[in-house]
Formats: structure tokens, sequence, C-alpha cells
């Protein structure tokens, strides 16, 4: 998407098309679709072409197209202002070196006490290390409930 963004600025569109094509193919592959969101609303200026909205999926494309609509109907005073400070954006982070750590909010980690079970964690941790792949339920149920096979 960075690329894409470059290309945009130096006028490159189709070299900004092929990037974007491979960023939105590599977002909706890995569930990254929360990403492709933000990143379509944070730079509108890259979707301002039919040929650039038309690789979003069709759900995003709405959006943007609602998006638009609604940002033109309201006057200048309305618009929401949008502060220049920094704020991290942290959804979720899970540190599994050493002891693991839990942390949606970094003032507050969740102790390991939050958890109803032990298990519970340990199932998070377990999809959040399979980088790239899913975890199928059949695949967690025989990681954490299988029954030990019995040699004679």
């Amino acid at each position: 998407m960075a690329i894409s963004s470059c290309e945009h600025k130096l006028a490159k569109e189709p070299q900004m098309l092929a990037h974007l094509r491979r960023a939105v193919d590599l977002a909706l592959r890995y569930d990254y679709e929360y990403w492709l969101q933000r990143e379509v609303l944070d730079n509108p200026e890259m979707f301002s072409t039919e040929e650039a909205v038309e690789i979003l999926p069709a759900d995003l494309r709405e959006q943007l197209a609602a998006g638009q609509h609604h940002a033109a109907k309201l006057p200048a005073e309305e618009l929401p202002i949008v502060s220049g400070e920094a704020k991290p954006v942290i959804d979720l982070t899970i540190n599994m070196l050493g002891p693991v750590e839990i942390v949606r909010d970094p003032a507050r980690p969740l102790a390991p006490e939050a958890w109803a079970t032990r298990r519970a964690r340990e199932i998070l941790c377990f999809v959040a290390s399979r980088r790239h792949r899913r975890a199928s339920k059949d695949l967690i149920i025989d990681t954490f409930w299988a029954k030990p096979s019995r040699r004679d």
C-alpha cells in the first residue's frame, strides 16, 4: 500500500494500480479487511479514480461511496476536526515470548487471572501464532482435546 501511495504521488497511475491490486489481494487473502478499510478511509485520494475503486471488494466500494456522499453533504463547519496528535492505534497485542502478555490498553495489560480458563488463553495464543494460516476448528480440537494414543 505504501508503494502504491508513492506511485500515486509520482503520478504513475498504472504502477499505482498494480501495487494497489496486490495490496488488496493480500489483505483479502489473509483476512486484513479491517486494515484495508482503514487504509481506504485514510487515503481517499488514492481511491479517487474509477479503476482504483473497482479493485476494492463490493462492501468497501459501497462504504467509500457512502462516505464521499456523506462528506459532500456536510457544510465545512460540521466536518470533523482532526487533531495533529498521533495516538497509537492498538487493537490487540499478544506477547508470547516469556510470560504471556495480552494487551488491549497499554496502560492496563490483562492479568492471567482475567481469563475464565487457562485453556481459553492457550487457544488464543495458538490461533495468534499461526501467522498467515487459519486454525480450523478440527485442528484446535485435535490439539487441545485429542486423546493420547495408547501403544501396547
